[in-house]
């Protein structure tokens, strides 16, 4: 169970879904003592199983539908675990479920062919959002196995769904990055004790690049643009009241928004934004 656990020591280091599930994968087939693991994520916008399968130096794309009567797609969509000998034995398939055939995502990579597999359903609060389909152990996965695989299928799923939602706020970061970037305005991002901890290419050109990004970060708001000392009173009130304020110093014009998180019982003060404009 040590090694189960150490599933999550490197979860924040990962920002490639590839690395990811390669990694994923390789503990999988080794806590299994198996020959070979793919974990295949479910997309809801074509209904399918999709995996890239990684092999020595090769990685190939595997998309699988959930239509098909394939032993991952059965696993999927009726939340178990099937334990086969053999999935050539078709007699033993039929004991699973009378159509059900064997897919063989491995057929175009140069490797030993498949037999036994462990299919396990990977969920999330009691939602199968992916499959981990575990190859070839001699001379078969064992009741012991089958138990692993069964806390394996949870234990990747709460790992692979905060994965998924760090790669959203990643993504949406990078989204926010290029609108910031591209838009006309100085952007000035400070922390709640007035320090510069972002500012746009547009700001900088706005202050004549008097100061570099690197000069600015964690420099007070006040020493770059001296002209908000006269309007500190609505910048406090828009950290203290939560409401978003408008400075104008001559031609210049400053909207104040104070950015709140959620924490525990309360809201905190994380950021405010400056968008400067002439």
């Amino acid at each position: 169970m040590v090694e189960l656990e150490n599933f999550l020591e490197k979860i924040i280091d990962y920002e490639n879904l590839e690395d990811f599930i390669k990694d994923i994968t390789e503990k999988t087939r080794r806590i299994l003592g198996a020959e070979r693991c793919t974990l295949f994520l479910y997309y809801p916008e074509d209904e399918s199983l999709r995996s890239i399968v990684f092999h020595a130096d090769m990685e190939k794309m595997i998309d699988i539908s959930l239509n098909e009567k394939s032993i991952a797609g059965y696993v999927f969509k009726n939340n178990v675990m099937v334990n086969i000998k053999d999935v050539n034995n078709k007699e033993e398939l039929k004991l699973i479920d009378k159509d059900i055939s064997y897919h063989d995502c491995w057929a175009n990579i140069n490797t030993t062919p498949t037999k036994s597999m462990l299919v396990i359903p990977v969920i999330f609060k009691n939602e199968v959002i992916g499959v981990l389909s575990i190859v070839n152990k001699f001379p078969q996965f064992t009741k012991e196995d089958e138990k692993t695989g069964s806390e394996l299928g949870k234990l990747i799923g709460y790992i692979l769904k905060n994965f998924l939602k760090k790669l959203e706020l990643i993504n949406l970061n990078n989204i926010n990055e290029t609108i910031i970037s591209s838009i006309n305005e100085g952007v000035i991002l400070t922390d709640s004790k007035d320090r510069i901890v972002k500012v746009n290419y547009k700001f900088l050109e706005m202050i004549g690049f008097r100061y570099s990004y690197e000069q600015l970060i964690d420099k007070r708001i006040y020493d770059v643009l001296p002209l908000l000392e006269s309007h500190k009173e609505k910048i406090e009130l828009a950290k203290n009241k939560r409401i978003s304020q408008d400075v104008t110093v001559g031609i210049i014009r400053i909207k104040v928004i104070p950015i709140f998180i959620n924490h525990i019982m309360n809201n905190l003060l994380k950021n405010l934004v400056y968008i400067v404009e002439y």
